[in-house]
């Protein structure tokens, strides 16, 4: 039986047009074979943290903790500390947008090319066409960032590609959004539905049923209404999985654990009942 283990490279990028450098922690799984030559990555992940004003940083736990989880599960993972965070310059704003649109630059400017490295434009015509996998994540004020990323295209160097795009949204900030989005979550919340009802898209939500920010009632009609969205459209891309016992931190030990193996079984497309 052979396991990944994550190579993990520092780097440095700058959001133009100048804009601040913000710092970011690659993970790129090594062979499962020792002694081998690294495969092409064909998954690819970006991670946004916890509301930067409060501390929310790369180094998170939770972060980290996925970060691993999908390097070990075949992924290339970018995680990364927001403007005004951790050892990244600039700002942080008072509504998410900037945030919001720092993590779209990061996708097509990091992890795109993870997926579809300009050296290998020039297949020839009758070559298959290349296949990526993109998951968009984010934890707690992260997932505003992720949820609100348009699922991107392949770059014009690859016109013949296929990309799948998912989104994994831990600890939706619910009931707080109005105060980290200053009254303005309506891009936000708008881009979920829309992204939901699409149904081109696979989207696991979890949340804790002792979360401090919002109420687990609130987060249960919240993703029964998301649900009944999905179910109008005909699609079944939506996916919710509360954890019994986890608040939204996550410190506990068997509700990080649970957190980390539905995440495991979502990627490798189990249903939650066979958990």
């Amino acid at each position: 039986m052979t396991s990944r283990t994550s190579f993990v490279r520092a780097g440095i990028h700058q959001i133009a047009p100048n804009g601040p450098r913000l710092s970011y922690l690659l993970h790129q799984p090594s062979s499962s074979v020792e002694g081998t030559a690294r495969p092409r990555t064909t998954r690819a992940a970006l991670i946004a943290h916890p509301f930067g004003r409060l501390g929310g940083r790369k180094e998170d736990h939770v972060v980290a903790a996925i970060a691993e989880l999908l390097a070990d599960e075949g992924y290339a993972v970018i995680r990364y500390d927001a403007r005004g965070a951790g050892e990244s310059e600039g700002s942080a704003s008072w509504t998410g947008a900037t945030e919001a649109e720092d993590y779209r630059q990061l996708v097509h400017d990091l992890v795109l090319p993870l997926l579809f490295p300009p050296e290998t434009g020039s297949a020839p015509a009758d070559s298959p066409p290349v296949e990526g996998e993109l998951l968009l994540c984010g934890y707690s004020f992260g997932s505003l960032a992720a949820s609100a990323c348009p699922p991107p295209s392949p770059p014009p160097s690859h016109p013949h590609a296929r990309l799948t795009t998912s989104y994994l949204l831990i600890s939706y900030p619910l009931s707080v959004i109005w105060a980290l989005t200053l009254f303005r979550s309506g891009p936000f919340t708008t881009a979920l539905r829309e992204t939901v009802e699409r149904g081109d898209e696979r989207v696991l939500a979890i949340f804790g049923d002792r979360d401090q920010f919002s109420a687990v009632e609130k987060l249960r009609k919240w993703a029964g209404e998301l649900e009944t969205v999905a179910e109008g459209s005909g699609n079944k891309t939506w996916q919710a999985v509360e954890i019994e016992g986890a608040d939204h931190f996550w410190l506990d030990r068997a509700p990080k654990i649970e957190l980390l193996e539905t995440v495991r079984a979502w990627v490798h497309r189990k249903p939650a009942t066979q958990l």
